[in-house]
């Protein structure tokens, strides 16, 4: 019989994706703690850390802040 596919939820692979990312265990461990295979877990530990990027590049160049007059920290970075 074959074995159906696992869905996962956004959440749970944002947990292992974050588990990952934080590197207190290979990912063959957490691979087989979770029963996913290694491949997907690398696949969502990329996938966050585009997201992270893109986010934390928003963020800094792209976002006014109050407490900076309306200026991103790049702005006021560059601005000293």
């Amino acid at each position: 019989m074959a074995k159906t596919r696992r869905r996962h939820t956004a959440a749970y692979k944002f947990r292992v994706a974050l588990e990952a990312l934080e590197s207190s265990k290979t990912i063959s461990q957490l691979s087989s703690e979770h029963e996913v295979h290694a491949n997907l877990m690398r696949a969502w530990k990329r996938q966050l850390q585009a997201c992270l990027t893109h986010y934390f590049d928003f963020y800094n160049h792209e976002r006014p802040h109050h407490g900076l007059n309306y200026r991103t920290p790049t702005e006021r970075h560059y601005a000293l």
